[in-house]
């Protein structure tokens, strides 16, 4: 397993808004929280602490933006149980225990606030601008939503039940056997998020956690929804600790993936943007009624034309953002003191010793 291949989102753009699972990092380390604007070398400063650690050889998780992938929203570092994160809108992260379980690093020391003021008009035009972009994206991604759903409800009502639960129990009692009396644990966060760039899936994580890795293929959803949902509840139960990765279009649903890192065993749904080669595969087909499914078809057909185009738009949304928010950084950029963050960085270097 490579050291440095560790690598997904614990936020994105949803139809719901911004959706974070910043808290469970930060609850489980101890968690320096950056606070800043933008351009003030928050995403420099973990990158700079994660390839120190690696040129040590320790492992890194590596938590990248969803409106800007090349930068960092979070490291990890679980062989020292910290992590440094940004805590700044929108994925705000608050001190529990302020200085016993987090210290809170404000890189605003570092910035000519005359300077900033002299360009408030313009600063304060792009941060709206950017706001705006946002919720464009979020509109159309809303909109999405509804032609997924639709799509989904169909695949249910079309779905054998009795075999497919008869399937996922045969299958849930093959690979988790009964490790402790103890509940696992779950950990959560995405594995893809709409960007800039389009919508990314981490990959390479799935393969560096999981040597098996079976693939559910399902366009829809519906179907790997309730045998990843079975899966996870039983390795859970059975004291397995568990990855779930939810789908930025639901969130708030069942896990989209799910690695269980002591079984080297992860289950992945096939779709568009998720295109691994695993080990085994499972066809959603097999447990849907062809015959119930057929009038359907032309109406799922457009869903999808529908969806497609409507994230399309909303990467075009985050595309405008990603260009405001680089107009942001040049107003910040010249106006900080970039020494000022470097002791920073050497004084966080000392404290991890």
């Amino acid at each position: 397993m490579k050291k440095d291949n560790i690598h997904y989102f614990l936020g994105t753009n949803s139809p719901s808004g911004f959706v974070g699972y910043f808290n469970g990092v930060s609850n489980e380390n101890f968690c320096y929280i950056l606070k800043g604007g933008p351009g003030t070398g928050k995403s420099t400063l973990m990158k700079n602490i994660a390839d120190e650690m690696l040129s040590r050889g320790e492992t890194v998780q590596f938590v990248h933006c969803s409106s800007d992938p090349e930068s960092l929203d979070a490291i990890v570092l679980n062989s020292r149980n910290i992590c440094i994160a940004d805590g700044t809108a929108p994925h705000v992260i608050e001190p529990v225990y302020p200085g016993v379980t987090e210290d809170i690093v404000n890189l605003g020391e570092g910035w000519n606030s005359d300077k900033l003021r002299e360009n408030s008009e313009a600063i304060i035009g792009y941060a709206k601008e950017n706001k705006e972009a946002h919720r464009s994206c979020v509109r159309f991604l809303k909109a999405a939503e509804v032609m997924i759903a639709d799509s989904r409800r169909i695949q249910r009502d079309v779905v054998d039940i009795l075999k497919l639960n008869a399937y996922t129990d045969r299958l849930g009692k093959r690979l988790f056997k009964k490790k402790t009396s103890d509940r696992g644990r779950e950990q959560k966060l995405f594995l893809s998020a709409v960007t800039p760039k389009g919508v990314m899936f981490f990959g390479d994580t799935v393969k560096a956690l999981a040597e098996e890795i079976i693939v559910i293929d399902d366009s829809i959803g519906a179907v790997s929804e309730l045998i990843i949902e079975k899966m996870k509840e039983k390795a859970l139960a059975n004291g397995y600790d568990v990855i779930s990765a939810f789908c930025p279009m639901r969130p708030e649903g069942s896990p989209e993936h799910i690695i269980i890192p002591e079984r080297s065993l992860a289950f992945v749904r096939k779709h568009c943007s998720c295109q691994l080669t695993g080990t085994r595969t499972i066809h959603a087909k097999r447990f849907i009624d062809g015959e119930a499914v057929k009038p359907y078809r032309q109406r799922l057909t457009f869903n999808r034309k529908i969806r497609d185009e409507l994230i399309v738009q909303a990467v075009s949304s985050l595309k405008k953002a990603k260009l405001l928010h680089d107009k942001l950084e040049s107003c910040y950029i010249p106006n900080m003191d970039f020494e000022k963050v470097r002791e920073i960085k050497e004084r966080m270097l000392r404290e991890l010793e």
